[in-house]
């Protein structure tokens, strides 16, 4: 999942820097405008990949939400109408 969202190279950079916490974050370039046509690390941005991600998480979430009253009951908590 890790590839996924931040490429190959970038979670392989980040995993041989974990001795060195305080200098991951500081060797990389960030998006700061999202204004993606005058974008320098467009070619490199996984933000619609995370978005799409995100996005197909909660259409699941939405599709199978739990029915409250159910979950009352089995758990014997306060009635709820």
């Amino acid at each position: 999942m890790l590839n996924d969202l931040y490429g190959k190279a970038m979670v392989s950079r980040v995993f041989d820097s974990v001795g060195s916490p305080e200098k991951i974050f500081g060797q990389e370039l960030w998006p700061s405008c999202f204004d993606c046509d005058i974008c320098g690390i467009r070619s490199s941005c996984r933000y619609l990949n995370v978005l799409r991600r995100v996005k197909a998480i909660q259409r699941i979430q939405q599709a199978n939400l739990p029915d409250q009253r159910s979950l009352s009951d089995i758990f014997g908590l306060v009635d709820i109408k």
